[in-house]
């Protein structure tokens, strides 16, 4: 795990961002995909991450039910999964040639007729933070935007040559493995 935050019960996990809820219970290997249970013995969660190091023990995550229920009654109904996409290639703003400030991302390039393109990004632009809230790092950006739905327009604050300024983007589609 390399960053949990109290404020939001994000974890990031193998550079994905994900909602989590946190527990002590025992996670061993094997018991990931288990039902992580309530006092009153209703599920919960499902669980999936375990945080092992020296300094700590016995710190695990699940999946809260809620997103386990939503994703598997797609699943079933045969729904494809689709992502918000805006056709970008972003890099941390702590890798950056430009800065050595930790807040944002930096657009690498912008894909010919994107959702981006069509809205006014343009590569180098900082990406600071989607519908006003902060953005730290790629994988936070990704979660921030899979908070829409396609064809949802978001605000996109982005400073551009020492100014910030605010872009609309309308969001297109995109399948998991895109």
């Amino acid at each position: 795990v390399g960053y949990i935050s109290a404020k939001d019960r994000t974890v990031i996990v193998d550079n994905t961002t994900m909602v989590l809820l946190q527990t002590d219970a025992a996670i061993n290997p094997g018991n990931s995909g288990g039902a992580l249970l309530n006092i009153n013995g209703e599920v919960i969660g499902i669980n999936s991450v375990k945080y092992a190091s020296e300094e700590v023990e016995g710190m695990g995550f699940a999946i809260p039910i809620e997103t386990a229920v939503e994703y598997a009654e797609k699943f079933i109904s045969g729904e494809n999964i689709k992502y918000p996409y805006i056709g970008v290639a972003i890099y941390d703003a702590t890798a950056s040639r430009y800065s050595n400030q930790i807040i944002g991302v930096y657009i690498e390039s912008v894909e010919k007729n994107s959702p981006a393109a069509k809205g006014g990004l343009k590569s180098g632009d900082k990406i600071l933070a989607v519908e006003g809230k902060e953005v730290s790092s790629t994988t936070y950006f990704k979660h921030e935007l899979y908070k829409y739905e396609i064809g949802d327009t978001i605000s996109i604050t982005v400073e551009r040559d020492g100014k910030e300024k605010n872009i609309k983007v309308t969001l297109g589609t995109s399948s998991p493995t895109a």
